[in-house]
């Protein structure tokens, strides 16, 4: 039997639970800016960041945010 993540959330509850996904694989911390989140993500060799517009995350769920997370990150040099 498999079983499917089901997106719950969206706004800041959704970026944390994103977060929390990429935290399984790096360390990770997140800041409000005045128009963006900013994602730190730190693995064993660099820190790389990568921003999301608030508007987006406010209507996006945490599936939504993960995904266009690993992809800033895989833009950036940070593979998944």
């Amino acid at each position: 039997m498999s079983h499917t993540a089901v997106a719950a959330h969206t706004g800041e509850k959704a970026l944390k639970e994103a977060v929390k996904l990429l935290g399984k694989h790096y360390e990770v911390a997140y800041r409000e800016l005045e128009t963006f989140y900013e994602i730190v993500v730190e693995n064993q060799v660099r820190t790389y960041a990568v921003g999301i517009d608030i508007k987006d995350v406010q209507k996006a769920n945490e599936l939504e945010i993960y995904s266009s997370c690993c992809s800033k990150l895989e833009r950036v040099g940070c593979l998944l």
